[in-house]
């Protein structure tokens, strides 16, 4: 999937929670490598998010150890 669709293609929960921690200003940190896009989370515990892109700016793989139920 394209960058600039990523919204389109993520869970509208996953979306939602990640907006309320960002606008929360629960990101810790973020820093991005030239190929992923990696933040540390504060929610319950300290979590971490990476997007991977590849020179086409489209995801390559992404990463959360955050204890989200997919079944919630």
């Amino acid at each position: 999937m394209k960058l600039n669709n990523f919204e389109a293609h993520t869970d509208p929960k996953i979306l939602s929670r990640g907006k309320g921690y960002y606008l929360a200003g629960h990101i810790v940190s973020l820093e991005y490598t030239g190929s992923e896009w990696t933040a540390e989370v504060e929610g319950s515990d300290e979590y971490t998010v990476a997007v991977q892109l590849s020179n086409a700016l489209e995801t390559v793989d992404t990463y959360c150890d955050c204890p989200y139920d997919w079944s919630e």
